[in-house]
């Protein structure tokens, strides 16, 4: 009768088949590449193209004309301030953005507000769909699925023979089936990695609770959060490429040095709204950029600013720090302004995905630039830095501090995440 691995050696078989996902996502983003700056480049259409920039357009004109119809009264006074402390009888619109766009340039002057109104829920406008994307998409499944059959038929290499998941399997079948998995990325074996050492923490504290005397009870019983032994990110699943246009802040927005600090922050706006929302919301500004990750509500990473570069998010402190935001509003008291009072801007505190993937990014960062993960020091929330409600007062700080650590000692402690780490550090737009 088969009897199934013990658990290192199915943590072995696991995190090799991670190594090959990595591989096969290395491959298909190299041909991606190469499409997209030699093929697909050369064949854009300009209809198309315009008919987009004209939807965009449209759309960014309503949105202003929106805008501008809700925010009257404010716009009328702060122009009357400008006018009263300039002296000047006529101050134009063009010259206030043009204040804005010049204190976006300058770190010791600029952070977001917090000024999302409950009726605005920014959304992705609508574009017309791109057949060749769709197309490109279909292919590079195949080609990731053939690529991942090759790789295992290859090197002999099955992971569900050994599992015993649907009983003895030729061979053949194993490596055929571990193929279509590994050739599907890199988020399928961590979903299989997650699912495994989550019952394997259960079966430990059944076993370690029977075996504990009554009279020692109390001493093991502690406020829970949900960790696992092995991190539900690890590091090389962070996606980082420099985050938006990072050609942009190839000559502006210099560091004088490595980060030291990390600032955590909410977006302040609808839990619903997507990433291209709040880049919007802050180019709107005429900033550049602004916060240097974003995690949504799906716990999704969306990096923004290159993290070689500064960005607009704590004043005084743009410099030296990065900026981490958790999308949403998580202040639900009324007298605050702007706050997610009722749960009209959603979600009133971030998910359990969230709250792992920004605990995932700020172990990063802390392994990255070695900045120690001394909370309330060097990682601060926002409103320890200004008069600010920021990231509100639902945001659960204890448990957040507990998954940093539970990430930064598991890490340390993995040989796999130390060469995840050892590869991350060879990116571009890394360090100063």
């Amino acid at each position: 009768m088969h009897s199934p691995p013990d658990f290192k050696s199915l943590m072995l078989l696991l995190t090799t088949a991670l190594g090959y996902a990595f591989i096969v996502e290395r491959i298909l983003e190299t041909l991606g590449g190469i499409l997209d700056r030699w093929v697909l480049k050369k064949t854009d259409s300009a209809a198309t193209v315009t008919r987009a920039e004209d939807q965009l357009i449209a759309v960014k004109k309503e949105a202003e004309q929106r805008l501008r119809s809700e925010q009257d009264e404010k716009a009328a006074e702060v122009l009357a301030a400008l006018q009263k402390a300039s002296g000047s009888r006529k101050v134009s619109l063009k010259n206030e953005f043009d204040r804005l766009k010049n204190e976006g340039a300058n770190p010791d002057r600029t952070e977001l507000p917090e000024e999302t109104q409950p009726n605005l829920v920014v959304v992705e406008p609508a574009l017309p769909p791109d057949r060749r994307k769709t197309l490109k998409t279909f292919w590079f499944q195949i080609i990731g699925t053939l690529t991942g059959i090759i790789l295992c038929s290859y090197s002999r290499f099955g992971i569900f023979g050994p599992i015993g998941l649907f009983g003895p399997l030729p061979p053949v079948v194993d490596w055929m089936f571990t193929g279509i998995l590994i050739g599907s990325g890199s988020q399928p074996v961590h979903f299989l990695i997650r699912f495994i050492t989550q019952r394997k923490i259960v079966e430990m504290k059944v076993s370690a609770e029977k075996s504990v005397r009554p009279a020692e009870e109390i001493h093991v019983k502690a406020p829970a959060v949900h960790i696992a032994a092995f991190p539900f990110f690890t590091p090389l699943s962070i996606p980082y490429r420099g985050g938006v246009d990072p050609e942009k802040l190839e000559n502006a927005h210099l560091r004088p040095a490595n980060p030291d600090l990390i600032v955590i922050h909410h977006t302040a706006m609808h839990s619903d709204s997507t990433f291209a929302d709040v880049v919007r919301v802050i180019q709107h500004r005429g900033w550049l950029t602004g916060y240097h990750c974003v995690v949504l509500k799906d716990g999704s990473i969306h990096p923004f600013c290159r993290w070689d570069r500064y960005g607009n998010h704590a004043k005084g402190y743009n410099r030296r720090s990065l900026g981490l935001a958790f999308n949403g509003n998580f202040e639900t008291d009324p007298a605050q302004p702007y706050a997610n009072a009722g749960g009209i801007l959603g979600i009133t505190r971030p998910t359990e995905e969230q709250l792992h993937a920004g605990a995932a990014v700020t172990a990063l960062w802390c392994l990255l630039y070695e900045i120690p993960p001394d909370f309330g020091s060097t990682v601060l929330q926002h409103s320890q830095l200004a008069q600010k409600a920021c990231p509100g007062s639902q945001f659960p700080s204890d448990a957040f501090h507990r998954l940093v650590e539970t990430y930064l000692r598991n890490w340390k402690a993995s040989d796999q995440a130390r060469r995840e780490l050892d590869v991350f550090r060879t990116k571009p737009y890394i360090y100063v």
